[in-house]
């Protein structure tokens, strides 16, 4: 038996700053809560912003983590 663990990022939140949908671009373990959580980056094809996230197995936040917002321009 094969389980998938998705970890929330087929959910991608909407961009902060122009609202379009984002898209996952990273997903690694998450260095402060191990492999129960993975830390996420999503990117906005429309105007390049990125978040991270923290997503548990069920795609929740951490309770102590926040969202991080850092604007990266498309090349």
């Amino acid at each position: 038996m094969v389980i998938q663990i998705k970890f929330g990022s087929h959910h991608g939140p909407t961009c902060p700053a122009c609202i379009q949908m984002m898209y996952v671009t990273r997903r690694t373990p998450h260095p402060l809560y191990g492999q129960t959580y993975e830390l996420q980056t999503f990117k906005c094809a429309t105007c390049g912003d990125q978040i991270e996230r923290s997503a548990d197995q069920e795609g929740l936040p951490h309770p102590d983590d926040a969202v991080s917002l850092t604007q990266k321009p498309l090349p």
